[in-house]
């Protein structure tokens, strides 16, 4: 198993802000199925720089690679209003974390469980910083840890 750190992704500070809604967080390949060649073509346009941020549809949608690649990524601090984070945490296959609008995701979509859906009254601010993940609104927060569990494991410091 290869588990090298990129460390300029992991190094990167990126924030974004998004208006009160409904969301989806988590790996975005997991339930935007109907649209990830979209959001594929529109994170890779070399045309383009941008902070993470997507627009589709008219809604603002904003991801970050993981540094790590793909695996199963800790939440360490979960304090969203009527929010449940993923019991063994948020799985990732597409290398990235990010944020959604519900209505983005793909409606037969039957199983949101490898994410989190939540409903913010206030925006919420994105942000990637040393390896974490951090969603903020009012007076919650949702950090997610940008080390996959197995690296932790294999340095000693998850438990």
């Amino acid at each position: 198993m290869n588990l090298i750190q990129n460390e300029s992704i992991s190094n990167t500070i990126a924030t974004a802000t998004l208006p009160a809604g409904k969301y989806w967080i988590g790996d975005l390949s997991q339930v935007m199925e109907p649209r990830w060649d979209v959001v594929c073509n529109l994170m890779f346009d070399t045309d383009e720089e941008h902070n993470g941020m997507i627009e589709i549809d008219g809604l603002s949608l904003w991801f970050h690679p993981t540094g790590y690649g793909d695996g199963i990524f800790k939440a360490k601090t979960n304090t969203l209003p009527g929010s449940k984070k993923p019991r063994s945490g948020f799985s990732v296959d597409a290398g990235l974390i990010g944020i959604v609008p519900f209505e983005l995701t793909d409606a037969s979509q039957q199983d949101y469980s490898c994410g989190m859906t939540v409903t913010l009254s206030d925006v919420v601010t994105c942000t990637f910083e040393n390896d974490l993940y951090s969603f903020r609104s009012g007076n919650g927060v949702l950090v997610i840890d940008a080390m996959p569990k197995i690296l932790r494991m294999i340095n000693g410091d998850y438990c």
